[in-house]
Formats: structure tokens, C-alpha cells, sequence
């Protein structure tokens, strides 16, 4: 709620509008029983670490191309941790080295910017 109050009078940048998608998602997914499904656990991580860019959008009341290297660096980084903790339990079917393939390419663009 407060970062709709904060959306109100435009106190961010539009762009981090997009954070906004994945809790429709990971609402959509709780809705249909999917929350404690792998696609769920994915886009709750993704939700709480999209945190730090709508708060440093409310902040700062800017965003620049540096807090989005940022933000994609802390959010791969989450997300393939967590989808190699997912990978470890004996109940899915998951395979440990898709982590690497979530990690890889944030690396490497990281890397590259």
C-alpha cells in the first residue's frame, strides 16, 4: 500500500510500474492454489527483491541506468539461489544446473554494461 500512495502523486519513475506485473502474477498464481509451487516461489522471489527499486524510486524519485544493473544483479542472484534451494528438494523436478542457466546470462550481462 504505500508504494500505490507513493504512485499517486508520481513520486517514481513509470518504469517501476513493471514491479507491479509480478504481483499480479504471483497473485494470479496464489489464486489458482500455485503459491507453493516452484512458478510461485520464482515470482514471490522476484516480488520481495523488486523491493529495492521502488524504494530507491520513491527515495531518490529517480532511476538511473545504474540502479537497474543493480536491480538485475540482485534479483538473478536471488532467483537462481532460489530456484537452486527449489532444485535441492526431493519433491520436484527440478534440475540444479537451470539455476546456472538463470545465472549465467545476468552475470555476463553485468559484466558486459
Amino acid at each position: 500500500m504505500p508504494y500505490v500512495a507513493a504512485a499517486a502523486p508520481g513520486w517514481w519513475n513509470p518504469t517501476a510500474y513493471a514491479i507491479g506485473l509480478f504481483f499480479v502474477s504471483y497473485a494470479a498464481l496464489m489464486h489458482r492454489g500455485r503459491g507453493r509451487s516452484v512458478e510461485g516461489v520464482m515470482t514471490g522471489t522476484v516480488l520481495l527483491s523488486s523491493a529495492f527499486l521502488l524504494v530507491k524510486a520513491v527515495v531518490a524519485h529517480q532511476l538511473g541506468p545504474k540502479d537497474y544493473l543493480l536491480y538485475l544483479l540482485f534479483v538473478g542472484y536471488h532467483v537462481a539461489t532460489a530456484y537452486y534451494v527449489e532444485s535441492r528438494l526431493a519433491f520436484r523436478r527440478v534440475s540444479p544446473y537451470a539455476a546456472l542457466y538463470l545465472w549465467a546470462p545476468v552475470a555476463a550481462a553485468a559484466a558486459f554494461l
